[in-house]
C-alpha cells in the first residue's frame, strides 16, 4: 500500500478562480481538506478552521 499524488484544479464554484495543485489522494475520505494558503488563493470562503496532521 502506498501513498498517491496527482495534480488536482480545484475551482471556486462561485467565481470561477482555479488553481492546479499536487494533492495527496485519499478515496476513504470523507472531507476534502485544503491548506489555508490554497483557500485564500481561491478566495474560498472559510466556515471553520479546525488543525489538521497528518503522520507517513
Amino acid at each position: 500500500m502506498g501513498h498517491v499524488e496527482v495534480e488536482v484544479k480545484l475551482s471556486n464554484p462561485f467565481d470561477g478562480q482555479s488553481l492546479t495543485v499536487r494533492a495527496l489522494v485519499d478515496t476513504g475520505a470523507t472531507f476534502t481538506v485544503v491548506s489555508e494558503a490554497v483557500a485564500r488563493q481561491l478566495r474560498l470562503p472559510l466556515r471553520g478552521a479546525q488543525w489538521q496532521g497528518l503522520a507517513f
